[in-house]
């Protein structure tokens, strides 16, 4: 499709004000990516239950920490792969095409969690489920910020819907697979998974025809010679994996450790290249810098929150009272009111931004969403000077409150400012690098939670949580300072990210 026929899709989609003013087709993006985020997390809530509970009670019979670190490494490897999504995306198939098969390759994972027992059942699941998770992941955001023309003050407002509808998905997952474990068995749990993310791609069916006009092909195709190189390279490295796993070099005691060096080591290399590369242009090479402060701050934040997501569940499971007026209340459903909360948060804020009330610039909003989760961290260490068994899940409450607040001023503006940022020659890259924070935040995430929590000084955790939040909230206010007058286009750089 070339440029014209684009704008011209573009335009008549801005007039199509179908969702609270929105284009049409962010419902169609928004009803898979919940879908999506109803499977992934309903899925990731039980799975670390089926890794530490025992065979008797139908799990796999991990210690807590190889649990931790194993779902910590599946979600870095989740982000990591959105930058596989993005190649794929940006140089073979087009964001659409990647979107739509990206979910077909999700729905076969869970099925495979679903059918297969044992660990076999976890490695082949998990994988299809990280790279089809990887490929949505590079492409919805994409589509999203494409359908507003630049400078549209819609945008922003845009993204927080997109992210209430993540959020939506992230609440109801947890509940459906939550309470199919508790009542009739995992792999029911992850059954349900599977059921979701079908719908989710029928409906998706139903409406593609809405993002025709978005749906442009590989501005830079790969040639023949290119794909068949990626497919070798590809094949290389699951081989060497699976190589890895058989000589114990990757177990799961270490494996959010070695995601997170993969992370690392990528974060690296790509900031290097887009930074020294002779092909990139002065103003794109001004738009890494200024999308530097961005990457950190989402990098605490995720990091954070999914250090909590999996530390907090685990701590509802085996030190919190359940009973909540004679019902046992399944240990899932904890990650469900911070969903829940999100909801509400997303959808106020979206409707005051739509009302012309000023909003902070990023440089404050950013740092005062650290400063929110450092205030839920430290919100738990009243609940944890309470003996097993002596507070009520309930006392959860204001710990979701507040980071669920925290995050919604991190994580959607984050990806709004970041893809205004992207250049047109790397618009998928620049979403997968924002991504990419998220990826090392996870595996950093079950490094520190494998390692660092401990049920016998667990206010200690939390403290130094809340220490890491207000460090991270300080250097983030400090980058973005820094970073703002940096560019030659000052719509950019002034405008759009201080």
């Amino acid at each position: 499709m070339d440029t014209d026929a684009m704008n011209e899709g573009r335009a008549s989609g801005m007039d199509d004000r179908a969702l609270m003013g929105h284009p049409a087709a962010l419902l169609n993006i928004i009803s898979l990516e919940t879908l999506e985020r109803f499977s992934f997390y309903g899925m990731q809530a039980i799975l670390i239950l089926y890794l530490y509970y025992p065979p008797e009670r139908g799990g796999l019979g991990f210690t807590v920490p190889e649990a931790i670190s194993i779902v910590g490494g599946y979600a870095g490897t989740v982000y990591l792969a959105s930058i596989a999504g993005a190649l794929v995306a940006d140089r073979i198939l087009g964001a659409e095409r990647t979107l739509f098969l990206s979910g077909v390759t999700i729905m076969v994972g869970h099925t495979l969690l679903a059918i297969l027992p044992g660990i076999s059942g976890v490695a082949l699941g998990c994988a299809c489920v990280a790279l089809g998770a990887g490929g949505v992941k590079a492409t919805a955001s994409a589509l999203v910020g494409r359908l507003y023309e630049a400078g549209d003050g819609r945008r922003d407002a845009g993204f927080s819907i997109f992210y209430a509808g993540i959020t939506l998905g992230a609440f109801a997952g947890p509940l459906i697979t939550g309470w199919s474990q508790a009542n009739i068995g995992f792999h029911y749990g992850f059954g349900a998974a599977a059921i979701g993310m079908a719908i989710g791609l029928i409906y998706y069916l139903v409406r593609r025809r809405r993002l025709a006009p978005y749906a442009s092909p590989p501005a830079a195709p790969m040639t023949r010679r290119g794909q068949l190189l990626l497919a070798c390279a590809s094949l290389s490295i699951v081989t060497i994996v699976l190589l890895c796993f058989s000589a114990g070099v990757l177990n799961a005691a270490n494996l959010s450790r070695i995601v997170a060096t993969i992370g690392m080591t990528a974060t690296v290399a790509w900031f290097l290249f887009m930074l020294t590369s002779a092909t990139i242009s002065a103003d794109e090479r001004a738009r890494v810098i200024a999308f530097m402060p961005i990457f950190f701050g989402c990098f605490v934040a995720l990091a954070l929150s999914l250090t909590s997501s999996g530390l907090i569940l685990v701590y509802a499971d085996k030190l919190l009272d359940r009973n909540v007026a004679g019902y046992l209340v399944p240990a899932p459903w904890a990650q469900s009111a911070n969903s829940l909360l999100a909801i509400g948060w997303s959808v106020l804020l979206a409707l005051l931004w739509r009302r012309g009330r000023e909003r902070a610039r990023p440089a404050f909003q950013i740092p005062f969403g650290l400063i929110l989760i450092a205030l839920a961290y430290l919100s738990m260490v009243p609940v944890t000077i309470q003996p097993p068994f002596g507070a009520s899940i309930l006392a959860l409450l204001p710990f979701e409150a507040l980071f669920s607040l925290g995050l919604i001023f991190v994580y959607p503006l984050g990806l709004a400012v970041t893809t205004r940022l992207a250049p047109p020659r790397f618009y998928s890259q620049f979403i997968a690098a924002f991504y990419l924070s998220i990826s090392l935040g996870s595996a950093v995430a079950g490094w520190a939670g494998s390692r660092l929590f401990d049920f016998d000084n667990r206010m200690w955790f939390f403290l130094g949580g809340a220490l890491v939040a207000l460090l991270g909230a300080a250097l983030c206010f400090a980058m973005l300072r820094k970073t703002a007058g940096i560019g030659t286009n000052p719509q950019v750089t002034k405008l759009e990210v201080a």
